[in-house]
């Protein structure tokens, strides 16, 4: 029992020198020292590199400075070279008469001698214009005439003042009908087309198939045989 005793005592003894704040502090005050070396490294170290940083963006700066300057003093030299050099060769090689597209020349237009006259013929029958029903009536009515096909209609009953309709007795005399300008039209395709006709009564109507040169040939023909055209062409009159 004193053996426990005396132990327990000790260990009593022990245990108010370990709640003393006497060893706490100590360590407490190396660890705060230890704190502020290391932020004050750190904040010289930074300082240091930025420095470092700007010594060599600088030398940098004045590298490409004096690379640019190089690069400026050597392009001219290369361009006059080039251009004193390459003058007739880009001449010899760039043809811009073959690079634009090749027009065709056009061909002559040959002129007809022997032309239709207006008045030629004999004069037809003299016939009204034929309007269509309601006409001077109906604005929305277009002039085209349309055949009257009304079961009341007065017009087809042929009453006074509705307007004449087209009837067999205002036809042509036989002797002017199928003529233009007093000629009967024979269409003309090639040069033999032109052999068969009568000048005095029948004139050539040229083919719309028929092409520039073919037709100028046509026409030269025709002014030889006296024939006379009855479709000129713009240019041709």
């Amino acid at each position: 029992m004193k053996m426990a005793e005396a132990k327990s005592k000790k260990k009593k003894a022990k245990k108010p020198a370990k709640k003393d704040g006497k060893p706490k502090e100590k360590s407490a005050a190396k660890k705060a020292v230890k704190k502020k070396a290391k932020k004050s490294a750190a904040k010289k170290k930074p300082a240091e590199k930025k420095s470092d940083d700007s010594k060599s963006a600088g030398k940098k700066a004045v590298k490409k400075k004096a690379k640019k300057s190089a690069a400026k003093k050597e392009e001219p030299e290369a361009k006059e070279d080039v251009k004193v050099g390459a003058e007739p060769e880009v001449k010899a090689e760039a043809k811009p008469e073959e690079s634009k597209p090749k027009v065709k020349a056009e061909k002559p237009v040959a002129k007809i001698k022997y032309l239709p006259k207006a008045d030629a013929g004999e004069p037809a029958k003299k016939k009204p214009k034929f309007n269509r029903q309601e006409l001077p009536r109906l604005p929305r009515v277009k002039d085209k005439w349309r055949h009257p096909r009304g079961i009341d209609s007065k017009k087809i009953e042929s009453k006074r003042g509705k307007g004449a309709l087209p009837s067999i007795g205002y036809k042509k005399p036989k002797a002017v009908s199928g003529l233009q300008y007093g000629f009967r039209p024979v269409q003309v395709h090639n040069l033999d087309g032109l052999k068969d006709i009568n000048p005095d009564v029948e004139a050539a109507v040229i083919a719309s198939c028929v092409g520039r040169k073919k037709r100028n040939m046509i026409i030269e023909e025709a002014n030889k045989l006296k024939i006379t055209i009855l479709n000129p062409r713009r240019g041709e009159a």
